[in-house]
């Protein structure tokens, strides 16, 4: 289920943004701060303005921890090229 399970379609989406931050000379800091920031936006912005999401459903723990963890390893697969 889409931001139910752990891993979902937009898993890849965070890993993307974290692999290009790491190209693009981002710091590992601002990276996960970003990651976590938009973990923490995103919910709000899914309450208030649902229509800018393909499915607004609330994230649950689960699956926000591993679309950070997904960044993060997006940016440091990046640094390893």
């Amino acid at each position: 289920m889409i931001n139910r399970t752990p891993v979902d379609r937009f898993t890849l989406a965070h890993f993307a943004l974290g692999f290009v931050l790491g190209r693009t000379g981002a710091s590992f800091a601002a990276t996960v701060a970003l990651a976590i920031a938009w973990e923490v936006v995103e919910r709000p912005l899914k309450s208030s303005a649902p229509a800018l999401f393909p499915n607004p459903r609330q994230d649950s723990a689960p699956n926000a921890l591993v679309d950070i963890g997904a960044a993060v390893v997006g940016f440091t697969i990046a640094g390893q090229l």
